[in-house]
């Protein structure tokens, strides 16, 4: 009983917002007989529907006025929404061994060279290991040149003067060429185990400091290659890790993501590179988000038969609302207290338009599908004609219509229109409206459900 109450309650609040057209009660004649105060006036008024601000407020019903506009010829075309893929990074271990500690989590911004995880690794150790061994006998096998050249040259003044024999002279030379031979031999070895910790993924900082500490640790940090959020961790503490496995971690920059479009390959020669973009989702709520094309694929799809057409945004940048260029939600032209009302109504901003804070990135997400509006070139030459918005045709007895203010305060009345065919969200309009007339551009669908409400209560 109580939800019924509140249903009840909730049906009334509704019923307020619309109110029929006024007409008097019924007189009786001296004959006993009912007839009208104003005989006709309601056939007159059955096509008409009256709502308050509040109602138009409360149903998103906006009022603009006819303009004339250049038209192009647009094309809907499904799309996704994907990561910016040449701003992605998969991060893989260099190193086989194991996970000792993470420092990223999924979701995380991180910058680069942030360390992502440390890893415990033999193989690292081994290599370090390498490194120091090779590094010593690289002193000492520099030190051993430096005294064999030292005696050799003391043995090369003393032949001069016959002060050493010849045998003694070579004996010198010999052993320095020797321990020239092996600086090479020890020289190279130390340069290849600096190239294996390089290609193991220690910087040239690391190694230095490895140098100057004189400490194996076999610790590996796996850093991010670029600045961007992990959206995908595929390893836990205590994972093996290493060359073999594919990734650990995916780091996007989401500055910017990508649209792609499946454009049917009739209308790909059509579609050019900064062509105007407008993208909706099914989650949008009547906002969307304008981009250019960047890029169109020069193949198309040998099982789709499509083109892939290429959109970037700015992520940061905000995005764009049905009703953020509308007029005032209602255009009040009969009384001074209407005017009043109509200020308030414009200095107060409703609550549904009040969402741009998070940008592109509050309505577009990586893996959404989406909805876009593509203009097409080679449509010559454009001529301004009188138009309306496409959610503004409602189909009134068999034939199209646009609800127009009628002649009382706060009531509007379906009005036939002659139209021609929708390019992209407007209609042009081939006769029944002109230049500068005011109609419902949006929210008809309610006006047309309480006429046809209104019809039924007179029919009975």
């Amino acid at each position: 009983m109580k939800n019924n109450g509140i249903t009840l309650i909730a049906s009334l609040m509704i019923m307020a917002l619309f109110t029929l057209p006024t007409t008097s009660f019924a007189e009786k004649d001296e004959h006993g007989h009912e007839h009208g105060a104003e005989e006709g006036h309601e056939d007159a008024h059955s096509d008409e529907v009256k709502i308050s601000p509040e109602g138009m407020k409360l149903f998103n019903i906006t009022i603009k006025s006819v303009e004339k506009r250049v038209l192009r010829e647009t094309i809907s075309t499904p799309a996704r929404v994907t990561y910016n893929e040449e701003a992605m990074a998969h991060v893989s271990s260099p190193v086989a061994g194991r996970i000792l500690e993470l420092r990223a989590k999924l979701g995380d911004n991180v910058d680069k060279n942030a360390v992502l995880a440390v890893i415990g690794s033999s193989e690292l150790g081994e290599a370090e290991s390498n490194l120091l061994q090779s590094h010593s006998l690289l002193d000492g096998a520099r030190s051993s040149l430096e005294v064999a050249k030292a005696a050799f040259e003391r043995a090369d003044e003393l032949r001069k003067t016959n002060s050493i024999s010849i045998s003694d002279h070579m004996a010198r030379q010999g052993e320095m060429k020797r321990a020239e031979a092996e600086l090479k031999v020890v020289d190279a070895a130390y340069t290849a185990a600096r190239n294996k910790l390089r290609i193991l993924g220690q910087s040239t900082e690391k190694i230095d400091q490895l140098l100057q500490t004189q400490t194996v640790s076999g610790l590996y940090e796996l850093r991010a290659p670029i600045a961007g959020r992990v959206i995908q961790r595929e390893t836990t503490i205590g994972e093996i890790v290493g060359p073999d496995k594919e990734l650990a971690f995916v780091i996007a920059d989401i500055s910017t993501l990508w649209v792609i479009a499946d454009v049917p390959e009739r209308y790909v020669n059509r579609v050019a590179t900064g062509a105007r973009a407008v993208i909706r989702t099914s989650a949008s709520a009547g906002a969307f988000v304008e981009g250019k094309v960047q890029y169109v694929a020069p193949d198309i799809s040998a099982r789709t038969r499509t083109g892939q057409v290429r959109i970037v945004l700015d992520a940061t940048a905000p995005h764009s609302h049905a009703e953020e260029h509308d007029e005032a939600t209602h255009d009040h032209e009969h009384d001074d207290s209407s005017h009043e009302h109509d200020e308030k109504s414009e200095a107060k901003t409703p609550p549904e338009e009040e969402h741009d804070v998070d940008g592109v990135q509050s309505l577009l997400r990586a893996g959404m599908f989406a909805q876009v509006d593509l203009e097409l070139s080679g449509n010559g030459a454009q001529k301004s004609v009188v138009a309306v918005e496409d959610d503004a045709i409602q189909t009134v007895e068999g034939r199209d219509a646009v609800f127009v203010p009628a002649d009382e305060p706060d009531t509007y009345k379906p009005q036939h229109v002659v139209l021609g065919a929708r390019i992209g969200d407007f209609v042009p309009v081939l006769s029944g409206l002109k230049e500068g007339d005011k109609y419902i551009a949006s929210g008809t669908f309610v006006l047309k459900a309480e006429m046809a409400k209104e019809g039924v209560a007179h029919e009975h």
